[in-house]
């Protein structure tokens, strides 16, 4: 029996719970203590459920299974338990791409989008700080234009009154020039 399908034949009994229990050795090469010939048991499949150190038959005996030597080599189990899980998680890896790969990439790019919420927040203050003081140079011309109004009005205030008699009294020497003409 070749390597491979000894592979699939554990494979395919892990995943049915199906167990080979190995034939017993041949009559030619095992005697008894007597140095009579013991014949091969048949071979049989034992389900997980139903397998326990349970005695055999032999040529109407009952012969127990060794208790210190399983029937199925531990490390051959842990080698072909290794592959699988390895060729599963394989799978997974090419259904899925490289997790921690793709966790790196996601984790760089939150912190690339963290710092540019970091520099839009910078670009905000300066440009409300930038807007405020427009505003406060927009309030102070304002402030000044105002206070030069009302200095304005006072002057005009302080010059209208006589600005105003001066007019009158022109008005009235032009019409007594008038007058005097005629």
């Amino acid at each position: 029996m070749n390597e491979t399908s000894d592979l699939d034949n554990i494979k395919a009994s892990i995943d049915g719970y199906e167990y080979d229990v190995p034939p017993a050795p041949s009559a030619t090469s095992t005697m008894n203590l007597n140095n009579t010939p013991i014949e091969p048991a048949p071979t049989t499949v034992i389900t997980g459920e139903d397998y326990t150190n349970t005695p055999a038959k032999q040529n109407n005996r009952e012969i127990p299974y060794p208790q210190s030597s399983p029937a199925v080599d531990i490390e051959r189990i842990h080698e072909i338990v290794e592959t699988v899980v390895n060729e599963r998680w394989e799978e997974l890896i090419t259904k899925t791409g490289n997790l921690p790969v793709w966790k790196e990439r996601v984790n760089m790019n939150i912190i690339a989008i963290k710092q540019e919420i970091v520099r839009l927040n910078e670009r905000m203050e300066n440009l409300q700080n930038s807007v405020l003081g427009k505003v406060k140079d927009y309030d102070q011309g304002m402030k000044d234009v105002q206070s030069e109004m009302k200095a304005l009005e006072k002057v005009f205030e302080k010059i209208l009154e006589p600005l105003v008699a001066n007019i009158k009294e022109l008005d009235k020497i032009t019409k007594d020039l008038k007058n005097t003409r005629r």
